[in-house]
């Protein structure tokens, strides 16, 4: 739910395992590292990635001195410059950035909300990802339910959406066979098309997860929306629900500013390699993202996951061993059982 196209950070292992893949329960069987010969190398690789590894570094670098590095931003391009002077001085071969395109572009602005009836509330928004922007000066505006369990029949009357403020909730049973996730973008759609001032609920009518933490994300693959979606704390959109339930009309004044960019942005992936003695057509791939949304660092979402991978190209390297490629005699099948998960290093 919360991905767009992607900058990703790759290691490829030239050659470490064979094409094929043996069943399951074959694999089970195999004799290990201990019996076919690999003990002595992953006890190196271990030992490096265990005693000198140099992850968290990388991980205070690129939380840090980056920060932040929404897909195709100026930030994200840093991230991508680091990725590649990283994999360069610990010693990956090939290394370069592979560019592609992104339809469209956005930066994060601001986003307020405030009750106004039946009392004076500040309430904690933020922006989905993707999404437009109220007229300058904000709006007042009613708030309305629409009900994400039963997207049909609210989009089969939206004439009365224009103007208003549009709450998503769900209200009793999951419709069987419906994925609505799938369908929330054509009611976020109609909601532009019919004139809503703006919509709560960028989680599609769940809460955002922590008591007064809010969600970001985008609300569909390679889409935008020009009607401004926020997330909602859960303490207070909680407390709308309770004031709605309980008869009372909300109003509320609202305020959210985002940049698109005129047309389509690029955007890139970082890939080094390793290189094996045998059969270098042979590739694995190890990879993370290494972009993250704009609201922290992205440390946890994606930046352990990409000095993960860089953390251990590095313990392979470092250990002096390489890898080799399977050997012959995995690719006869009357001795195939468990070659997949025993390639030598």
């Amino acid at each position: 739910m919360r991905r767009v196209a992607r900058g990703v950070l790759v290691v490829v292992w030239m050659s470490v395992m064979g094409a094929g893949r043996a069943p399951a329960q074959q694999m089970a069987r195999s004799s290990g590292p201990d019996a076919d010969g690999t003990l002595p190398a992953l006890v190196k690789i271990a030992g490096e990635g265990m005693m000198a590894s140099h992850t968290f570094d990388y991980l205070t670098q690129l939380s840090d001195d980056i920060g932040a590095r929404v897909t195709g931003s100026p930030e994200m391009w840093k991230a991508v410059d680091w990725g590649v002077a990283t994999m360069k001085a610990m010693g990956l071969e090939n290394v370069h950035a592979e560019r592609y395109s992104m339809w469209r572009g956005w930066t994060r602005g601001t986003a307020e909300m405030e009750m106004l009836e039946p009392r004076k509330v500040r309430l904690h928004v933020d922006a989905m990802g993707w999404t437009g922007s109220t007229n300058d000066g904000g709006a007042d505006a009613e708030i309305v339910p629409v009900n994400v369990f039963s997207m049909d029949e609210e989009m089969a009357s939206t004439a009365r959406w224009k103007g208003k403020v549009l709450l998503v909730v769900a209200k009793g049973e999951p419709p069987r066979g419906v994925d609505t996730f799938s369908k929330f973008g054509a009611l976020l759609k109609a909601a532009g098309k019919a004139g809503a001032v703006a919509v709560i609920g960028g989680q599609g009518g769940s809460h955002a997860k922590g008591m007064n933490l809010t969600y970001t994300g985008i609300l569909g693959f390679s889409e935008d929306f020009e009607v401004p979606v926020v997330s909602m704390t859960s303490e207070d959109q909680g407390l709308l629900e309770r004031l709605m339930d309980g008869g009372h009309t909300i109003r509320v004044h609202v305020d959210v500013h985002n940049t698109f960019t005129p047309g389509a942005i690029d955007a890139a992936n970082v890939v080094g390699e390793i290189r094996g003695s045998e059969h270098p057509e042979q590739v694995f791939v190890v990879g993370a993202h290494l972009d993250s949304w704009d609201l922290s660092e992205g440390t946890t979402d994606n930046g352990t996951g990409s000095v993960a991978v860089l953390g251990a190209a590095e313990a392979i390297l470092r250990s002096g061993v390489r890898p080799s490629g399977p050997s012959a005699s995995c690719f006869s099948p009357e001795k195939s059982r468990g070659c997949w998960a025993r390639s030598r290093t």
